[in-house]
């Protein structure tokens, strides 16, 4: 299960409009019963990813969206 939400990820990291395409992934998670702090860990395991493989922009991508998991912005981009 980890390994098909990890690559979830790294497809949506490979479009053009990253960020949306995560956001659709967490609320889909949300919907599906997914708890906040289980999406963060998610997210978090995969920016360890690309932390290793120096892959910076699709970190910031990553951490952007992680931002909205935990709240930390407008509450209107607010996830959970």
């Amino acid at each position: 299960m980890r390994q098909e939400r990890q690559n979830l990820l790294r497809e949506a990291l490979e479009g053009s409009e990253a960020e949306t395409a995560l956001v659709q992934i967490v609320l889909a998670w949300k919907a599906a019963g997914m708890k906040q702090q289980e999406a963060l860990d998610e997210f978090e395991q995969y920016r360890k990813v690309l932390r290793a493989q120096a892959e910076e922009q699709k970190e910031d991508v990553l951490m952007d969206v992680m931002d909205c998991i935990i709240g930390w912005c407008p509450a209107q981009r607010r996830l959970f």
